[in-house]
């Protein structure tokens, strides 16, 4: 509903069939509020309609989860700093956010690894796995 009252349109795509993960939903759900909440922040007033794209896929022993948005991106040399405390790629910010950061510590807690990149529409991708239950 709050996606839908910022005119933002979200599509979800599932591709795990019997794939059992073991999660805290507590942390996840604050892992995917972090990233939505900065996909919101960053996407630009224009005439382009605003997407975000929530994919599952099966990748090897895990789970590969991939939330993308089609708002401006980050320059590719900060792609690997976003995840730092404190840092931001806006420098217009008096203050530096932790969102990130913390995705990346909940991620790493659940034996996984988290990344971005931008994508083919402009945006950014954030990815992460989270390892299939044995």
């Amino acid at each position: 509903d709050e996606l839908s009252q910022l005119n933002i349109k979200l599509y979800t795509e599932c591709n795990c069939n019997d794939v059992l993960v073991d999660l805290d939903i507590s942390k996840i759900r604050r892992v995917f509020g972090n990233i939505i909440g900065n996909s919101i922040k960053h996407m630009e007033d224009n005439d382009k309609e605003k997407e975000i794209k929530i994919s599952f896929e099966e990748a090897n022993k895990d789970v590969l989860i991939c939330i993308s948005d089609n708002g401006h991106g980050v320059d590719e040399k900060y792609l690997e700093k976003i995840f730092e405390a404190l840092y931001t790629s806006d420098k217009g910010r008096k203050v530096a956010g932790l969102g990130l950061s913390i995705c990346k510590r909940i991620v790493e807690g659940h034996n996984g690894s988290i990344w971005a990149e931008n994508n083919d529409v402009g945006g950014l991708s954030i990815k992460f796995v989270i390892p299939i239950k044995k």
